[in-house]
């Protein structure tokens, strides 16, 4: 008996620290956290093509390897998760070191590998399905329809309840940034086979990357471990497949103030990310991602020159994407409902302008010998 009380003390006194006032600071006040962590997330997804854009050369190449700028922005972020783990477990006991940072399992360390090999795959995958299906709006179309299956995903994986309306406004978001990143359609139909397996190598691309979302969140949710710590994991495996893609090894002379800025700018929206879906999920943070595609219009027109002015569908489907997450937001009591209808509505009045752009009403009205509009 007494034996039997020593346990249930020792095993209370284990779950101690989870009421400690330090554990149970984690609900409401960190709202303002929690946007201030999307803001910044939306802010560096956009930044980050922007500024890959800016040093690119009139030719289309690149003054540098862009895997390099990946692999230097690995780095950064390992080095940065270090530092952010070491000042964590500063100060803090033997027991609590070891539930922050814990040793890993064979389990968990698979896990990791795959998300970080997944990532590289996806990469390849959503290349290779961009050259064979050769139509960037089909393209942009079926890969959006990530934010559907990583909501459809979570419920799964983490049993989160949808509402009708909340999926229906996920499928808004798809559509919206689809019409916002698509540009002029390619309709030449010759093609029909190709067509069809860059629309399969397509859809697999967006499935795998709501997997992967969802994996993510796992792994960085996993236990009571630091975030910093699941970071450490995440950035090891990142630095190693990515440096098994190197055409060459990377110099160090090679560095330049272009090259210092994008490995900034991706080493930040990579922190980014893991923080968003440490204290959010999978769902919020593909949300705030489709939210960077109108983000990236805008901020092209404020820093490239020479940038044409915004197109309507670019416009609409933008518009359409920030109304349909925040009926997300709102909750099915029907406040949701003005937003979801707004969204609808641009969202189809932004294809019906791709429709008119590509000149398909005008062929199929005078025949498929006549010129399409210029």
């Amino acid at each position: 008996m007494l034996g039997t009380l020593q346990q249930r003390h020792k095993r209370q006194d284990v779950e101690q620290p989870p009421l400690s006032p330090r554990k149970t600071t984690t609900t409401t006040p960190n709202k303002g956290a929690n946007a201030i962590a999307l803001l910044a997330l939306v802010f560096f997804a956009s930044a980050a093509p922007v500024a890959t854009q800016l040093v690119r050369r009139p030719d289309g190449t690149y003054p540098f390897e862009v895997v390099d700028v990946v692999l230097r922005a690995e780095i950064l972020k390992l080095c940065i998760a270090a530092t952010c783990l070491a000042f964590e477990l500063r100060g803090l006991s033997a027991t609590e070191r070891r539930e922050r940072a814990p040793t890993p399992t064979t389990k968990g360390l698979l896990l990791t590998l795959a998300v970080g090999a997944g990532y590289q795959a996806l990469n390849i995958l959503g290349g290779f399905a961009m050259r064979v299906l050769d139509d960037p709006t089909l393209f942009a179309v079926i890969v959006q329809s990530k934010v559907v299956w990583t909501g459809v995903l979570g419920v799964y994986a983490f049993g989160r309840r949808l509402s009708s309306a909340r999926v229906f406004s996920l499928v808004l978001v798809a559509a919206g940034a689809a019409v916002c990143a698509a540009p002029k359609p390619n309709t030449d139909a010759s093609k029909v086979r190709t067509r069809i397996t860059g629309c399969l190598l397509a859809g697999g691309a967006a499935l795998l990357s709501a997997v992967l979302t969802v994996a993510c969140e796992a792994v960085v949710k996993r236990g009571r471990a630091s975030l910093h710590w699941q970071n450490l994991q995440l950035y090891v495996v990142g630095i190693l497949v990515t440096a098994s893609t190197l055409s060459q090894p990377p110099s160090l002379t090679m560095m330049s103030y272009a090259m210092g800025s994008l490995i900034v700018l991706e080493a930040c929206k990579g922190l980014a990310i893991s923080l968003v879906l440490k204290r959010t999920d999978a769902v919020v943070k593909t949300l705030a991602t489709s939210l960077s595609i109108p983000g990236v219009a805008v901020m092209e027109r404020l820093v490239v020159p020479g940038v044409a002015p915004m197109a309507l569908p670019m416009l609409l489907g933008g518009c359409a994407v920030v109304l349909a997450i925040t009926a997300y937001h709102e909750g099915p009591d029907g406040r949701d409902k003005p937003f979801l209808a707004a969204a609808l509505g641009l969202t189809l009045f932004g294809a019906a302008s791709l429709a008119v752009d590509a000149g398909w009403p005008r062929r199929e009205l005078l025949g498929s010998d006549s010129p399409p509009p210029d």
